[in-house]
């Protein structure tokens, strides 16, 4: 028992690198149906969405940066947009006369209740409901989510589920980054892509690294050169395949690597284990080995959509 509960324990400290796949499922297909759209960034949605929570209420202008985890001057440079479509309303404050006060419009809700539908039909694709594992991911994230953001109402989860989860997973992602970003001075992809490379101890390719991540392989080769340029990653070649490139941790490289680690570990704990409660905590645990079953599924299906587009080269 005294062994189940010590490894039970440390791997709650332990934040993986698979525990951001939740994130970037969620924000893949956010941005999927936004740029669809072509009406608001995923930050004025964001906004939009906090508003919604808080409908018939009103928030503080300040009071959103701090519930989104960005900087005051990127809420006010996205207000505008949002109050030309008439989506919002701003007042000046009772108590200070330089501070805004800002609630959704009927036009607001009206764009959210219509984006909750699309949104679930490209939250199907990437939570099938039918597939229990994505349900349980699904479920047990969004009553954490609420768990830790109190502005997110308990009905919101029956008559919108999909923009509860962003919500949820947003909740809990952005602290954890912020901290991550903020106590390592590298940039949230370099911080992941040393976290992967650390936990494998061992060369990956840069198109692996990147479906392991669920980053684009825009993005993984972009980081992978800023990483190279500091002197934490190596490129190796492969002796039988030209065309084959593989990245491996520095030695200064595995320093940093473990440090990121250490950080990320941290930030984990901060602001996720610490805020679970003792019945969620069992079911977060386990959600390491679900989220690597999904992955495992997505490559499976990747693969198997690659493999129904071979033709005859003889």
């Amino acid at each position: 028992m005294a062994h189940a509960a010590m490894a039970q324990q440390a791997e709650q400290a332990a934040f993986t690198s698979t525990y951001f796949i939740p994130f970037s499922m969620e924000r893949n297909a956010l941005r999927q149906v936004l740029e669809a759209e072509g009406v608001l960034s995923a930050t004025q949605y964001r906004m939009l969405i906090e508003l919604f929570f808080a409908h018939p209420g009103t928030i503080p202008q300040s009071e959103l940066s701090t519930l989104l985890h960005v900087k005051p001057n990127v809420i006010a440079n996205a207000f505008p947009q949002l109050d030309t479509l008439m989506f919002t309303h701003r007042r000046e404050s009772e108590q200070d006369a330089r501070a805004r006060i800002a609630a959704i419009t009927p036009q607001g809700i009206a764009y959210v209740n219509e984006s909750e539908k699309t949104l679930v039909a490209q939250f199907r694709i990437t939570w099938p409901p039918r597939n229990e594992n994505y349900q349980r991911l699904f479920r047990a994230i969004t009553h954490v989510g609420h768990s830790i953001d109190k502005n997110i109402p308990p009905v919101i989860s029956a008559t919108h589920p999909t923009t509860h989860l962003i919500a949820a997973l947003e909740s809990i992602a952005r602290p954890i980054e912020e901290e991550t970003k903020t106590q390592s001075g590298y940039p949230i992809p370099e911080c992941r892509v040393m976290q992967r490379l650390y936990e494998t101890h061992m060369p990956m390719r840069i198109g692996v690294v990147a479906n392991q991540l669920m980053l684009t392989n825009a993005t993984a080769t972009r980081t992978t050169k800023a990483l190279h340029e500091k002197g934490l990653i190596q490129r190796l070649a492969h002796p039988h395949d030209n065309k084959a490139v593989y990245i491996a941790l520095t030695e200064r490289g595995e320093r940093e690597a473990l440090r990121v680690v250490n950080i990320v570990n941290y930030a984990g704990s901060k602001f996720f284990w610490d805020r679970l409660g003792e019945g969620h905590m069992i079911t977060f645990t386990q959600l390491n080995r679900v989220i690597v079953t999904i992955m495992k599924m997505q490559r499976q299906a990747q693969e198997a959509a690659e493999l129904s587009n071979l033709t005859s080269i003889d």
